[in-house]
């Protein structure tokens, strides 16, 4: 998805209410092009293996920030830019794009049940942040809640009661924050800084410790409603850009 069409979001909250905007409102203020380039054809595939509805018009549509490339979520994994762009020659696309068209759960809560879905991740894209000292890159994702499933929750959002996200997302190998050494599955040994599901920390010397990880693929996102995962921290979004589907 073109940067321009999360940019929206972001940039045309003071001229229109999002919370009463119809569809074709919003569509007047963009260019045809940037809204037909959101290619949701998959959807209602999607919403048979997730059991969510296949009109988008019933979805609350959002973008949140995800992941900032190399700096740690409080879950104590990071991801490099470098490894965000890397291509998955398995899936045919980016690592970061790997999240696109994957499931919203509440709280992580999915039991490898696809169906517990409470929506879509509609796309996912990168934007540099020029600001920051360092290469660091952004990971927005555009995520879709289903309405007719959980309104309580989309009440939740709606309410400002719910406001933040953490990502779900699989790695095949780590490289330690402080040591450089590199682990994964039948490969390497543990060291006495990180290990898989440790969560961020500082040792003895004030130094970060973390994961950094390797060969990245997202399989979900979840909303965070009581923050039972710390990383919510990296993952707050801003209720002025909810798109209420009419």
């Amino acid at each position: 998805m073109p940067t321009q069409l999360c940019d929206f979001f972001s940039s045309h909250a003071a001229e229109l209410d999002f919370g009463t905007a119809t569809t074709q409102e919003i569509a007047a203020l963009l260019p045809s092009a940037d809204m037909s380039a959101l290619n949701v054809s998959w959807l209602p595939m999607a919403a048979r293996a997730y059991q969510i509805s296949s009109d988008l018009h019933d979805y609350l549509i959002f973008p949140v920030v995800s992941i900032v490339s190399d700096i740690p979520n409080t879950n104590g994994d990071s991801v490099s830019t470098t490894e965000l762009l890397r291509f998955n020659t398995d899936y045919g696309m980016p690592s970061y794009a790997t999240f696109r068209a994957k499931p919203i759960f509440v709280e992580h809560q999915n039991n490898d049940k696809p169906e517990l879905a409470k929506g879509v991740i509609l796309d996912v894209y990168l934007k540099p942040l020029p600001t920051f000292v360092g290469n660091h890159t952004k990971v927005i994702k555009l995520l879709a809640v289903d309405r007719t499933k959980d309104p309580q929750l989309c009440e939740k959002i709606s309410a400002k009661q719910v406001n933040t996200t953490s990502m779900g997302m699989y790695y095949s190998s780590y490289t330690c924050s402080i040591c450089g050494n590199t682990v994964g599955k039948g490969s390497g040994k543990l060291c006495e800084h990180t290990q898989p599901k440790r969560k961020l920390y500082r040792d003895t010397g004030n130094r970060l410790a973390y994961r950094i990880c390797h060969n990245i693929v997202g399989f979900e996102c979840s909303v965070l409603a009581t923050y039972n995962d710390p990383a919510y921290v990296n993952s707050i979004f801003d209720h002025d850009h909810i798109l209420y589907g009419k």
